[in-house]
């Protein structure tokens, strides 16, 4: 059996949820200990940027050295912390990390190879994120569009890994580690991988024993042998629902791959609409949470709200937007009106329009027309 802790997307930043990045980061090399994992993989993004500070610095190496003495460690970099040509010798973030891997079981990947491990009977293939510079700097493609460019960067992806699966030693695992996007896998809860983006066809992962995933935050299975695990911590709002947690991958030659999330203590965050946090009260409110208020509000309503979140024992972000009086929404506009009552509506909220109105009428039918 070969057992594999998957991590991906740690985004370690001083500013962001530093602290707690940590101590998630600290329950992974517990996890490796607990675990007795053979190999722990790094799939991209460990770093916030492509130039971490001294303090982040610091702590990676400390933690890469700690976690080494559990485990083997194989690392790729991802979008935030790789970009060719971004300073002369450095392509990515983690590539400085290096210096520390000598004498460590610590391999650092930052190009599609093949990584051996034979005392294991394992092959990792590494695919860190494809980058557009390269394709920028060709003069004969500086014309094409954002999405021209993803389309060719795409199927230099699917090249890769088919490259990948001819080199496929039967009687080893053969192992994928990327950062990138899996067509039809979910970025959160309201929006999916598109045709648009740089995409990995899941068709193409096919073959592997398992595929290490990182990128997309929301931790989710792909395929029976491929996973995201997902970020280990939240990093802002839009991951409140979120559940950070890392991968520990058993595996055994002719089996399905089976899989444990392992799930962190990341940083929590609340939303309340405006009505949630007015009636609130002060000990339903948990120091350690982040908070923030949404929705709209009335301009004449909102001495009552300043009021009760000064009166918190909390702070609380507002993202709340003010509606003022000669703005207010017309509560005519929340009926089923039809287009020319719409319209109107609109226009009578609008006084410059009036002048246009007629115009604006006969256009909206001749359109309604067509549309019918």
């Amino acid at each position: 059996m070969l057992k594999i802790l998957g991590i991906a997307d740690v985004h370690l930043s001083e500013a962001n949820n530093f602290d707690q990045t940590i101590r998630c980061l600290d329950k992974v090399v517990q996890w490796a200990h607990e675990y007795q994992v053979h190999f722990c993989v790094v799939a991209g993004n460990f770093y916030e940027r492509l130039r971490p500070s001294a303090k982040e610095n610091l702590f990676a190496e400390t933690f890469l050295s700690d976690l080494s003495k559990q485990t083997q460690i194989i690392m790729i970099p991802g979008d935030f912390t790789h970009e060719m040509g971004a300073s002369p010798g450095i392509t990515s973030s983690i590539e400085p990390l290096k210096l520390v891997q000598h004498n460590l079981p610590i391999t650092i990947s930052v190009k599609p190879e093949k990584i051996k491990a034979d005392a294991f009977k394992a092959n990792f293939f590494t695919l860190p994120t494809p980058y557009r510079s390269i394709l920028l700097a060709d003069e004969n493609l500086k014309d094409l569009s954002s999405e021209e460019i993803n389309a060719l960067l795409t199927q230099k992806v699917k090249e890769i890994i088919w490259g990948f699966k001819a080199d496929f030693d039967k009687d080893h695992f053969n192992i994928l580690v990327a950062h990138g996007s899996v067509l039809g896998c979910a970025y959160n809860e309201e929006m999916d991988v598109g045709l648009s983006d740089i995409f990995i066809d899941p068709n193409d992962l096919d073959g592997f024993d398992f595929v290490c995933l990182g990128h997309l935050h929301k931790g989710q299975k792909v395929r029976d042998n491929c996973y995201y695990s997902g970020s280990l911590n939240r990093l802002n709002f839009s991951e409140e629902h979120l559940s950070p947690h890392a991968l520990l991958v058993e595996l055994e030659k002719g089996k399905k791959p089976k899989i444990t999330e392992l799930y962190t203590e990341a940083t929590r965050y609340k939303t309340f609409t405006i009505d949630e946090l007015l009636a609130i009260e002060n000990n339903d409110l948990d120091p350690e949470t982040r908070y923030r208020v949404k929705g709209e509000i009335k301009e004449e309503d909102l001495p009552v709200l300043k009021a009760k979140l000064n009166a918190l024992p909390v702070p609380i972000k507002p993202a709340f937007t003010v509606l003022s009086n000669d703005y207010m929404r017309s509560e005519a506009l929340t009926h089923d009106l039809g287009l020319e009552a719409s319209l109107l509506e609109y226009i009578s909220l609008n006084p410059d329009l009036n002048d246009l109105k007629n115009d604006l009428v006969d256009k909206a039918l001749e359109l309604e027309k067509e549309l019918a």
